[in-house]
């Protein structure tokens, strides 16, 4: 007969509740994404919401002033670098607002 152990060890949810789930539409599989990069994915999606399109800079500054921003490991120039592997990765689109600008024109005609 085995012994039972003395102790056993746990693990529970905190903060995230059991029900929610987010799985990304496609496997995220690029080897220059860190765990760190999925991570801000996650938090993009979370933050940006059901919107088409976010501004980066108040992507950045929004993070930055949630308690996300005051981690030690989370700086400015961290989440800029993140975002442009992301963008790299071809899980994010960057449009210029000039390019946005003529989009805008051509949707909607000149007048």
């Amino acid at each position: 007969m085995a012994e039972e152990p003395e102790f056993s060890t746990t693990v529970r949810h905190t903060k995230t509740a059991a029900d929610v789930v987010l799985v990304p539409g496609e496997v995220v599989d690029d080897a220059r994404l860190s765990l760190a990069d999925l991570g801000l994915y996650v938090k993009f999606t979370q933050w940006s919401g059901r919107l088409a399109e976010v501004d980066l800079d108040q992507m950045v500054t929004g993070l930055l002033d949630l308690p996300f921003g005051d981690r030690v490991d989370v700086d400015e120039a961290g989440l800029r670098a993140g975002f442009q592997r992301l963008i790299d990765a071809g899980l994010l689109q960057v449009r210029t607002a000039r390019e946005k600008a003529a989009q805008d024109r051509k949707d909607h005609g000149q007048f």
